[in-house]
């Protein structure tokens, strides 16, 4: 009687076997290593905006609330975890209908030219007023209205 496969041969499709499932179970572990670290890099690049839009939501409420006189001044980054970002203000006055304030004012944070789509809000006061962007801000409070102000806009 005649074999088809030898015992030389039949090692060897045994051995490539092998190679295939170990290379099979090395791609998978790679596939998920890779998706966890790029999860983990989105977690800390919105963080970096999370964290951005907590200090500037501090400053400015503190200075909403302080008595007249305030002032103080802080710089917002250009880019948060890496990524940069845009900044837009919208008083009172822009968010309701015409003639018809809302009641707040907001700052809008989302990140520009990035594969990370995210965005984040802070709700203000409506006695806050002025144009906020990255640089060094100054906050000035006279008459119950917290000016904000962009440094090179004061000189």
């Amino acid at each position: 009687m005649w074999t088809l496969t030898s015992s030389k041969g039949q090692s060897a499709v045994e051995a490539a076997m092998l190679f295939a499932f170990m290379l099979t179970i090395l791609t998978v572990f790679l596939l998920a290593m890779g998706n966890q670290y790029v999860s983990t890099q989105e977690t800390h690049v919105k963080n970096g905006l999370i964290d951005v839009g907590a200090m500037i939501e501090t400053e400015l409420k503190l200075g909403a609330t302080a008595q007249d006189g305030y002032y103080r001044r802080f710089e917002i980054p250009r880019k948060a975890g890496g990524v940069p970002f845009k900044i837009q203000f919208y008083d009172t006055r822009e968010l309701g209908t015409p003639g018809t304030p809302i009641g707040y004012s907001e700052v809008d944070l989302a990140f520009v030219n990035s594969s990370i789509l995210f965005e984040t809000f802070i709700s203000l006061p409506d006695n806050v007023d002025g144009n906020i962007s990255h640089g060094i801000i100054e906050l000035r409070k006279r008459d119950g209205i917290l000016y904000v102000m962009n440094e090179s806009y004061t000189s």
